[in-house]
């Protein structure tokens, strides 16, 4: 595999990010397909749409987390703050 793509990977989005948000736009795809029918199927819409919702949030949650405890995460967060402080950013 070429190095540009191990880089990519590497600062890629976190596939439970990509999974989470796929799962919200194939959800609000079928929901605004089946959503304008009656009151029934947009009640059920709405209830699955928000699954999803609380779903991807969670996933988001601990992604976050996850991420909060990387070291280089916190390298990086270190040296744009020092960044700011210089006033280059």
């Amino acid at each position: 595999m070429p190095n540009a793509q191990k880089n990519d990977q590497k600062q890629g989005v976190s596939p439970i990010i990509a999974g989470a948000v796929g799962a919200v736009a194939g959800a609000g795809v079928v929901a605004a397909a089946a959503a304008l029918r009656d009151k029934k199927t947009r009640q059920q819409a709405q209830k699955v749409l928000n699954t999803v919702k609380d779903q991807a949030k969670e996933y988001a949650d601990e992604a976050i987390t996850k991420a909060k405890k990387d070291p280089r995460v916190k390298e990086a967060v270190r040296n744009v703050e020092k960044q700011l402080d210089k006033g280059v950013l």
